[in-house]
């Protein structure tokens, strides 16, 4: 112990020694106490013995045995330690074993670093399991933009119901934990909506209020301009040919209208958007 000069004070309490100079090859963040000729002492209270003893096996030359639990785990402290070689081990280790009984933990995780492999590799699972995901406030506190976004891509999520999905998409919204990242997931709505591939969208409108469930005008607007695109009928539309002293011609002008209702403080509203999705009238 004495020549030892570096401990790591765990989650537990618990101290794991090693060299230093040993550790600061491995691990940038060492490396400022390498000036000193005081024993270091450092904190790593969110992490476990366990998971501290592997980091500091790999830094002495690999890791023999390893849960996926503590895998997950070391994975982040490779992140906070800034090694690169150990970040990447650490991804291809749970790339292979990846399953429904831990797919929730890795996508955190992977969501937390914005670690596109590993996304990638959860995506289908999490979809696959969607009716359990979709109810679940942590994994829509822990699911970033680009994880939502992967997911969406994803062919499994064609099965659900546009209802399903936009409130699952409401509730991450609402799950962020802060006003720039309710911002952000409010605007994200505008390129997740292609991949929403709604079919009717006059229906989804009406789905939603009837279960009231209101949406953001940012969506609502989003959803006019989807409609815009779209061959579907409007809930309440209106096309009438042009009036000219003229000579007749074929042309006619759309007068068409997208109706979009919701509550707002205990009353019912209507928003009307035309083509050019702008308020028309409320």
């Amino acid at each position: 112990r004495e020549r030892l000069d570096i401990f790591i004070n765990t989650e537990e309490g618990e101290e794991v020694g090693a060299h230093l100079i040993v550790l600061a090859a491995f691990f940038p963040v060492f490396r400022k106490h390498l000036s000193g000729n005081d024993v270091v002492h450092v904190r790593l209270p969110r992490f476990s013995l366990e998971v501290v003893n592997a980091a500091v096996e790999y830094a002495y030359g690999g890791i023999d045995n390893i849960s996926l639990e503590t895998a997950v785990r070391l994975y982040l402290l490779a992140h906070n330690l800034e090694n690169k070689g150990l970040v990447d081990a650490c991804t291809k280790f749970l790339c292979e074993r990846i399953e429904e009984t831990n797919v929730s933990e890795v996508w955190s995780a992977a969501n937390a670093t914005k670690n596109e492999v590993l996304i990638a590799m959860c995506a289908p699972l999490v979809a696959m399991n969607w009716e359990m995901f979709a109810t679940s406030r942590l994994f829509h506190v822990n699911t970033e933009i680009e994880g939502m976004m992967s997911l969406l891509r994803c062919p499994e999520m064609t099965k659900q119901s546009d209802v399903s999905t936009v409130v699952a998409l409401l509730n991450w919204r609402n799950a962020s934990s802060d006003g720039t990242t309710h911002t952000d997931r409010t605007n994200a709505f505008t390129y997740m909506l292609p991949l929403l591939g709604i079919h009717d969208t006059p229906k989804l409108i009406t789905d939603l209020f009837v279960l009231d469930i209101n949406i953001p005008d940012e969506w609502r607007r989003c959803l006019a301009r989807g409609r815009k695109t779209s061959k579907e009928e409007p809930i309440v539309s209106s096309s009438m040919p042009s009036t000219s002293t003229g000579p007749k011609r074929h042309t006619s002008v759309s007068q068409e209208r997208l109706a979009v209702f919701g509550r707002q403080s205990n009353a019912i509203h209507v928003w009307v958007y035309n083509t050019e999705c702008s308020k028309v009238d409320v």
